[in-house]
């Protein structure tokens, strides 16, 4: 029996061409899947309107810092008007009228406790800072300059020079009691003593200034809590009397027109309180002004202290030292001469450290 192919070739290939039909009915070319792919990309993008983006960061606009929203004219003239009132010097931003008005529009006249929470966060804040003052106070006494002064001047002014001042009655008979090479060694005896003594100061002061080091990085730190903590609590006042402001036009926002269901002596008291609080903001924002300059002044005279020692310890005491040893070690110069060079060196040395001191202070 012979059997041919030609049959089985044919079938096999109308079958091939069967899978091929349905093959191009379920498997997408790739210049399809391409389209479909940016078709459906496209479609994820939604018109403006329709994402709803607007809706979900209405009410966190008080948290973006951001001049690309815009404020409402509206709202910007009534801001602009209190700020020019009673804010004459005080500058504001696009972003801060969207803050103003979102503080503004929480702000809830008629519960109580919403009245007494309304700037608890800006006196917690402040003292904060008026610790971290009072701290200073207390570790500045072992930065005093002036007791420092003080202290090497009483410790120079202890050396007796006298001893070779020719108008002492004691420099004539010590002349007879010892000879000059003794008068020389006890004022050298004298000098080292002395000097042991302001180098155990200045390096103790120097010491103390290290270690309080880092506080030049709190004192800006706390510098610009002050700076941000006066600009909340003014920006807290304008929204606040912007509130009152509304409500005494009656332009009320509150909700089902609750304000107008208020007797009128119930109103009276909403607005007493609230003016009380305007009031206790007021005084702080004032306190806050004030103690700027005073930690700005608690900082330049740190570091001006700072600099007052390093030029007494480097400059003047060495100086000073360099000229007593060079007066003392001439053997050949004479009492007179030796007093009134000793004298100069001590008088100088004297008037750079008060004038030091005078500069650091």
């Amino acid at each position: 029996m012979v059997k041919t192919f030609h049959n089985t070739k044919n079938t096999h290939q109308s079958s091939s061409q069967q899978e091929d039909e349905i093959l191009k009915h379920t498997v997408k070319t790739f210049s399809q899947v391409q389209k479909n792919e940016q078709k459906t990309k496209a479609e994820l993008v939604l018109p403006r309107e329709t994402r709803g983006a607007t809706v979900i960061f209405k009410n966190q606009v008080h948290t973006i810092k951001s001049d690309l929203n815009l404020a409402d004219s509206k709202i910007v003239s009534q801001i602009d008007a209190i700020i020019e009132n009673q804010f004459p010097h005080f500058k504001i931003n696009n972003s801060e009228y969207i803050v103003v008005d979102n503080i503004s529009n929480k702000i809830d006249i008629l519960d109580p406790l919403y009245q007494v929470d309304f700037g608890s966060d800006y006196s917690k804040r402040f003292q904060a800072i008026q610790a971290f003052m009072s701290d200073y106070v207390k570790d500045s006494q072992i930065m005093d300059l002036t007791r420092l002064c003080d202290v090497i001047i009483h410790i120079v002014k202890s050396i007796d020079i006298d001893i070779f001042n020719p108008d002492k009655i004691s420099t004539k008979i010590a002349r007879f009691l010892g000879s000059r090479r003794q008068k020389v060694a006890s004022i050298r005896k004298e000098f080292d003593y002395a000097c042991d003594q302001i180098d155990a100061r200045l390096d103790k002061a120097h010491a103390d200034f290290s270690r309080l080091r880092s506080q030049l990085e709190e004192f800006r730190r706390v510098i610009a809590d002050t700076k941000q903590l006066e600009r909340d609590v003014s920006l807290a006042l304008i929204a606040l009397i912007m509130r009152l402001e509304s409500i005494n036009r009656s332009e009320h926002d509150l909700p089902s027109g609750i304000w107008n269901q208020v007797n009128e002596k119930e109103k009276q008291r909403v607005k007493e309180r609230w003016q009380r609080k305007l009031t206790n903001l007021q005084a702080l924002s004032q306190s806050i002004l004030l103690t700027l300059p005073q930690v700005t002044l608690y900082e330049q005279n740190w570091v001006n202290s700072f600099g007052c020692i390093e030029e007494l310890k480097v400059n003047l005491v060495q100086v000073w030292k360099q000229q007593f040893l060079t007066v003392v070690a001439v053997d050949e110069s004479s009492d007179v001469s030796m007093f009134y060079d000793l004298q100069q060196a001590q008088e100088c040395l004297v008037e750079g450290i008060r004038e030091l001191n005078s500069y650091g202070i």
